[in-house]
């Protein structure tokens, strides 16, 4: 399961205007520093993730246990800000 956080490749470019596309693609570098910080968010809560961005499931897990790691998932967002520009 890919948990996408901050959108690190994703970018919307105006081929129209080649010149802005370095600028654009330095938000890669501004992108990864988020995703290192919901990674560390996470990990607080005891959600080990890959990367930040990555989470794995298994056929093990009980209704207990899903509804544990919900109940993080709640807590981390629950300090979500959007970023004003």
């Amino acid at each position: 399961c890919h948990l996408e956080t901050v959108g690190t490749m994703h970018y919307q470019i105006n081929w129209k205007k080649p010149w802005e596309i370095p600028a654009i693609l330095g938000e890669t570098g501004v992108r990864q520093k988020e995703m290192e910080h919901m990674g560390a968010a996470y990990m607080a809560e005891g959600l080990v993730t890959l990367a930040g961005s990555r989470l794995y499931t298994s056929a093990a897990y009980t209704p207990k246990m899903i509804d544990q790691a919900l109940a993080c998932f709640d807590r981390v967002f629950e300090n979500v800000a959007v970023k004003a520009d």
